[in-house]
């Protein structure tokens, strides 16, 4: 709880920090405004009826600076100083921090979709993909979910669901990245956590890997409880590790092709197909199940490139057909290899369900599809 005395605060920037300090100081019954730069935001209801405007105008009671930024923070500090306002409290990091951790799942989840979407969050009446998205992270919370999303314990999971010739072969697993045994690794290998997304790195050839470089990546990497950006509730509880996996050449491709499927109520529906994954070209193609293109973005672009149907595109819907049958909504994702699928990972929750889809329309047609048991 944010220790504050006064009953008039202004909060200065439309935030994630700022909407939870808004809901809790509510709840105490401060008068409250929010303050932003953004034209558009001017007389804007923001939040339970606390409405947005202008910072070139001098209000009474606390300022309260809660953006993230260090020189954002002295800019508006600056600002308003200008005015003669003095009352004026920047929020830390660490205090920021402590909002978005103590946070109702709720109520960061309808913060966050405030912020992402712009526009109130129906979690008891969801009708589009994104909304039931949201409705599945409060109310979906199988144990067996938290396995499914650890890269290291899925690989046995899958194994026994389909064999182990569909799973990447693992090559060791660490607590810290100071036990890794460099020199017992092949020539070529991928490091990763298996708690969140992101902390990979690719090693091509040994001789060449500097393993000092990645030490900070890696340790910073083990601290992050990853639940708490989206707040999807699988990743809380998975302990943190290093993993490294066998590496899989991408042939003339800059990195491996995914074919990612959303499953809806146990039957795929939908493929993305990842062209230049995790890199400046990335781009999104989506298809139906009878490969037919479809006319559909959200956060990537579509390729320049169209490609052929993946000579394992029906044994890969009949995989994951079976590694989704007992979820309301699961992505599973293959790579294809010798013209063989091979599992990557499951995603429970699509873009963290915000994302929006271009034409508008997918998101309830996805909504529809999607029966919430």
């Amino acid at each position: 709880m944010i220790a504050i005395e006064e009953k008039i605060v202004n909060i200065c920037g439309v935030t994630v920090a700022g909407l939870l300090l808004a809901s809790q100081l509510k709840k105490r019954g401060c008068e409250l405004v929010f303050l932003d730069n953004d034209p558009q935001k001017e007389g804007i209801e923001i939040i339970d009826g606390i409405r947005c405007y202008s910072m070139h105008k001098k209000n009474n009671g606390l300022y309260i600076i809660a953006v993230k930024s260090p020189q954002n923070q002295a800019d508006i500090c600056e600002q308003l100083k200008k005015l003669g306002i003095e009352s004026i409290r920047k929020l830390s990091l660490e205090e920021q921090n402590e909002l978005v951790r103590s946070a109702e799942d709720r109520i960061y989840i309808e913060c966050m979709w405030l912020l992402k979407m712009g526009y109130s969050l129906q979690i008891d009446n969801p009708r589009t993909f994104n909304e039931k998205i949201q409705w599945l992270k409060l109310y979906d919370r199988n144990p067996i979910h938290t396995t499914m999303v650890d890269k290291y314990k899925v690989k046995d999971y899958v194994t026994k669901k389909i064999g182990n010739e569909y799973v990447v072969p693992i090559l060791g697993v660490w607590d810290s990245y100071d036990e890794i045994d460099f020199e017992r690794l092949p020539e070529r290998f991928v490091l990763k956590c298996n708690h969140d997304s992101g902390s990979v790195v690719v090693c091509t050839d040994k001789n060449k890997f500097d393993s000092k470089k990645y030490k900070d990546k890696f340790e910073s990497a083990l601290k992050r409880n990853y639940f708490y950006d989206y707040r999807e509730w699988p990743y809380k509880d998975v302990p943190p590790k290093i993993m490294a996996e066998q590496y899989i050449d991408s042939g003339d491709q800059e990195a491996l092709l995914v074919y990612k499927f959303l499953c809806f109520n146990g039957e795929p529906k939908i493929l993305q197909l990842i062209q230049d994954d995790k890199h400046e070209n990335e781009s999104i193609d989506y298809f139906d199940m009878d490969w037919n293109l479809l006319e559909l973005t959200q956060n990537f672009p579509n390729s320049r490139k169209h490609l052929e149907k993946p000579v394992s595109f029906e044994k890969m819907k009949e995989l994951a057909r079976t590694l989704s049958k007992d979820e309301m909504l699961v992505r599973v994702d293959f790579y294809e290899v010798n013209s063989e699928p091979l599992f990557s990972e499951f995603t429970f929750y699509s873009d963290a369900g915000f994302e929006k889809f271009n034409p508008p329309e997918w998101d309830k047609k996805l909504g529809d599809w999607l029966i919430l048991q």
